[in-house]
């Protein structure tokens, strides 16, 4: 019987500011077992459940008045105005380097520290907010057979962040921020980390996606011409095996970008069988959720058995 693993997010992950780059760098993965037991899927093959979570990734102090004025920033008014109509809005200094956010049960908290741009900050974790209101899901726990490391956890990070990138960008862009603004200080270093990303090679799939979806993601420090080269680097990395599957992986992306939609789970979907196909896996939005009654799969249904 093969061993599978139920991965968990905690809710700030899959929006925090860190791009998806960051997330290797990150002690992350804190081994816990709320539940466990046997994957039982319809064709009768089975694999063995235990269920991780991933610590909160924090982010440090900064100067509220720095706050207040971007909160009074004529830029930021109708963003706020706008989450302040629908929920209510809590702000706490963070304990790491990165602002972030998250949307639980009406509340809406954002997590602040020093930047060089507070308002464009402040922008982009107010629209992270907007757009779920508006009906984009956060996917915080998931099994899949394609992987059972923390690259899956890393890659619910990844999906759930550069896909509301794509549909907050327009707005970022029309209220009078600029690309370069959009993503915290360090995206300066994206590039680098994506150019040591395919030195270095990968090992699998799961390994090169979400840094192929930072790259896929709008604004930021990158030149177009750099974006171009390292877009034909990622589809030649191992020797052009993974290709096709990026190809049809930027596809979806482009669907995505060029849509009006806020339904985030059938680019979900079809970016999962891109990576696995026939693709047996499912995701969650809460905590609790558990297959096959909350959630959804991708491909075969299965259930979770006891222990």
């Amino acid at each position: 019987m093969s061993t599978l693993t139920c991965h968990r997010l905690d809710p700030f992950d899959g929006q925090s500011k860190l791009r998806s780059k960051c997330h290797r760098l990150q002690k992350f993965l804190e081994a816990t077992a709320p539940f466990n037991g046997k994957l039982k899927l319809r064709s009768g093959r089975r694999w063995r459940l235990s269920l991780f979570k991933v610590k909160n990734l924090g982010t440090p102090d900064s100067f509220m008045s720095k706050l207040e004025k971007a909160k009074a920033d004529p830029r930021i008014v109708p963003l706020l105005t706008e989450v302040k109509s629908r929920c209510t809005i809590r702000f706490k200094k963070s304990d790491g380097d990165a602002w972030g956010s998250s949307l639980t049960g009406g509340v809406a908290q954002i997590d602040h520290t020093k930047t060089a741009y507070p308002a464009a900050s402040l922008a982009h974790e107010l629209l992270h907010i907007i757009v779920q209101l508006k009906g984009i899901k956060q996917i915080r726990i998931g099994i899949w057979t394609l992987d059972q490391t923390e690259m899956f956890n890393r890659f619910m990070k990844a999906i759930n962040n550069e896909l509301q990138h794509h549909r907050m960008f327009p707005t970022f862009i029309s209220v009078g921020f600029t690309p370069s603004e959009f993503y915290c200080d360090s995206d300066t270093q994206i590039e680098s980390h994506l150019r040591s990303t395919l030195a270095n090679g990968v090992e699998s799939l799961i390994e090169l996606v979400p840094d192929f979806l930072t790259l896929l993601a709008p604004g930021g420090s990158i030149s177009q011409s750099a974006k171009d080269e390292l877009l034909e680097a990622f589809l030649n990395v191992n020797n052009r095996i993974y290709r096709d599957q990026l190809v049809g992986i930027r596809n979806e992306i482009s669907t995505w970008a060029s849509s009006n939609s806020f339904d985030n789970i059938p680019t979900i979907k079809q970016i999962c069988l891109h990576m696995q196909n026939p693709c047996v896996a499912w995701f969650g939005f809460n905590d609790t959720d558990k297959p096959p009654n909350a959630g959804f799969f991708v491909g075969e249904q299965f259930e979770v058995e006891g222990p």
